[in-house]
């Protein structure tokens, strides 16, 4: 077969190429495309036929440089009674010979438009560089190689959804499911081919995060039931609450030490039996909280009430004194904090 094209590739510095392998009649005959786009940016040396663009063709740029000979008319035209010359003889029949090169040689596209009116089988191969308009041809070895990668879809975004990883990670854009997608219809039972899925069960509306407090209730671990029963692990504060019964009070029995806490939050009522002479505190006393103390003095103990976390002085007592404790049974004390000062009243004796 004879050689009528040669293929070279662009580097971004070189401006020259060839010298040109194949035989052509006239310089204009010789066609040159970029990476399947034509240019005429060059020139070609008669003597030496080495080829010199006008810039440098960038790196990596494919190069065909090929023949196309003029086929619309003879090179030479003979007149009867003219001289007849062998150099004219040698390009006509070259001219012959190159066409005759260049169309076994060529694909369709380097002919020109050829109108295909019929169905035609191609018993070889057809190629192509790789297309850069709607109109071009692509090669079953150019879409697979867009659309897909040795593992799957190439990645890139395909819309609503991303691609990565070589095809096998696969991410829904933000807002690529939208509310008018589900609704009207989007979704029907025929397509998910399920019944148990209708369009009724799906046609809601979503709820949004400036919906939590208006129109649906914030979860919150704090919030307490009607139907259970409740700790409340900080203070309540209840306005003239109606209570139906009596209220349940929590019982204490204090241990006994040197210096025992009478702490409310133990319980509204407790017990303390002394082992010795005691100075108790009342370190978590709170203003408004009250405590019913009874008081088993072991074996003729007493009790100082003057350490200042009662009040400045100590306890300050109903009658100016601290009550005598009972040598048998308990002594009750009541005991009630206003402001920063703990008040005190003897109740009575018990056996």
């Amino acid at each position: 077969m004879a050689l009528t094209e040669i293929t070279y590739t662009g580097d971004g510095t070189d401006v020259t190429f060839g010298p040109i392998p194949f035989e052509y009649l006239v310089a204009s005959d010789v066609y040159i495309t970029l990476d399947g786009v034509a240019t005429a940016a060059f020139t070609i040396d008669p003597a030496t036929k080495i080829i010199t663009f006008n810039s440098a063709p960038g790196n990596g740029v494919s190069i065909r440089v090929y023949r196309s000979t003029n086929s619309d008319a003879l090179t030479a035209t003979f007149i009867s009674g003219s001289a007849i010359r062998a150099q004219d003889l040698n390009n006509n029949f070259n001219q012959n010979l190159y066409v005759t090169q260049e169309i076994n040689n060529y694909s369709l596209q380097d002919i020109g438009n050829v109108p295909l009116n019929a169905n035609y089988t191609f018993n070889g191969t057809v190629s192509g560089n790789a297309p850069t308009v709607n109109s071009h041809l692509a090669t079953k070895q150019y879409v697979d190689g867009l659309a897909f990668s040795g593992t799957g879809i190439a990645d890139g975004d395909k819309g609503d959804i991303t691609i990565a990883s070589s095809g096998t990670v696969w991410t829904i854009d933000n807002d690529a499911i939208t509310t008018a997608k589900i609704l009207n219809d989007a979704v029907t039972t025929a397509k998910i081919l399920n019944a148990a899925v209708t369009e009724a069960k799906l046609s809601f509306t979503p709820l949004k995060s400036t919906d939590l407090g208006v129109s649906v209730q914030a979860y919150d671990a704090d919030t307490a039931k009607l139907d259970v029963a409740q700790t409340f692990t900080a203070v309540q504060t209840l306005t003239d609450p109606a209570i139906i019964g009596t209220i349940l009070e929590d019982v204490y029995t204090i241990s006994d030490g040197a210096a025992f806490e009478v702490d409310p939050g133990n319980g509204s009522v407790q017990l303390i039996t002394l082992g010795a002479n005691r100075t108790p505190l009342a370190t978590n006393f709170a203003a408004g909280e009250s405590v019913t103390l009874m008081v088993d003095d072991g074996t003729a103990y007493a009790i100082t009430w003057t350490d200042t976390t009662w009040g400045p002085s100590g306890v300050i007592w109903t009658g100016g004194s601290a009550p005598n404790l009972a040598t048998s049974g308990y002594t009750v004390i009541q005991l009630w904090k206003v402001g920063s000062q703990v008040y005190g009243a003897k109740v009575g004796e018990v056996a």
